[in-house]
């Protein structure tokens, strides 16, 4: 075990390097002065969620309120954010990660973080003109976080833009899939790589949009590309300590006061354990696989008596990775669909 000294020049390493690598993209932005005004609970109205929320984690009770909406309560729910479910592709069923157990094959160990986005879709009905009048792109943030060996919160930021034009819409206004070569985290220098330590993660997912070109798209476009590929480029933040996250969170912030993102579907992160016997405060179990994130209003009026949702289906035989109901009609709500793995650490 390191001591505290050692472990104090760590954090002031990681966050020292963090803030120059960020303030060298972001170069001529001014500073922002003071910090976000952190998520009250999963009451608040989305309109008042800041943009960025990383290194934001929701609670028990807020983690309850909205995966496991009380029914008691009349009318949607005060706040539309993301909720993630994992596709049992046994049962055929979306399933509510408070309802999940444990992959036996995840075996207490340091595990590496992939993730693939396969599609992502914003209902037309939902967001209006701004959906329809899109003609630049999509923004998907990828914030995975987890603790040092030491035992410190840490977060990574991985950001991609999705390239959106006018050719990926079909007569009804359907987003088509997106290729296969969509792994942004394949691509990580070993740096930048997302371990998960101790069996404790947490995963955020974000959706945002953009009305026409802006900074983001020339930040995006000077950094990693895929060849064949809808994502255009990804910017990723390597492994941020508490005090780097405040500082890269008011620099993002600022930049997006300059050239604003259109929230789509926000939200923290959520908690989750990856095996029996892990030391955390976390109600929710990670499994491998597909995981699709949807409009919270969409998911609670879809949710069966265990919280599961009800007649909605992943499509993915015909690898379209869409979101389909009992009569296979494809739904029309916001999600984004995304393959979520585990790789084993070297030891």
């Amino acid at each position: 075990m390191k001591s505290d000294w050692s472990t104090g020049q760590t954090r002031r390493k990681f966050a020292g390097s963090s803030a120059v690598t960020l303030s060298t993209m972001l170069a001529g932005l001014p500073a922002l002065q003071g910090q976000e005004k952190p998520f009250s609970g999963a009451v608040e109205d989305q309109s008042t969620v800041a943009q960025f929320t990383f290194g934001e984690i929701y609670n028990r009770e807020e983690t309850r309120q909205l995966l496991k909406p009380s029914r008691d309560l009349l009318g949607p729910p005060t706040t539309r954010v993301g909720l993630p479910f994992w596709w049992d592709k046994q049962a055929k069923q979306l399933v509510n990660p408070t309802n999940l157990t444990f992959d036996t094959s995840i075996k207490p160990s340091d595990y590496q973080f992939s993730a693939s986005v396969l599609n992502f879709r914003a209902s037309q009905r939902e967001v209006g003109d701004v959906w329809s009048k899109l003609t630049n792109n999509a923004q998907l943030n990828i914030n995975p976080g987890s603790v040092s060996s030491e035992g410190d919160p840490l977060q990574w930021i991985v950001m991609t833009g999705i390239n959106v034009a006018q050719s990926v819409f079909s007569k009804d206004g359907q987003l088509i899939p997106l290729s296969q070569n969509n792994k942004p985290t394949d691509s990580l220098r070993p740096a930048e790589t997302v371990t998960f330590k101790k069996g404790i993660c947490t995963i955020g997912i974000t959706l945002s949009a953009q009305r026409k070109q802006s900074i983001w798209d020339k930040l995006l476009s000077a950094v990693k590309t895929f060849a064949g590929s809808p994502i255009f480029g990804m910017l990723p933040i390597p492994k941020l300590y508490q005090t780097a996250i405040q500082s890269v969170t008011a620099s993002l912030s600022q930049l997006q006061t300059q050239s604003n993102l259109i929230k789509i579907l926000g939200g923290n992160s959520y908690g989750y354990k990856l095996y029996k016997g892990a030391n955390s405060d976390a109600d929710l179990t990670f499994r491998p696989g597909h995981w699709v994130l949807l409009n919270s209003e969409f998911a609670a009026a879809h949710m069966d008596s265990k919280s599961n949702l009800s007649g909605i289906y992943l499509d993915i035989p015909g690898l379209l990775y869409q979101l389909k109901d009992s009569n296979n009609q494809v739904v029309d709500t916001t999600y984004a669909v995304v393959n979520l793995d585990l790789i084993r650490a070297s030891s």
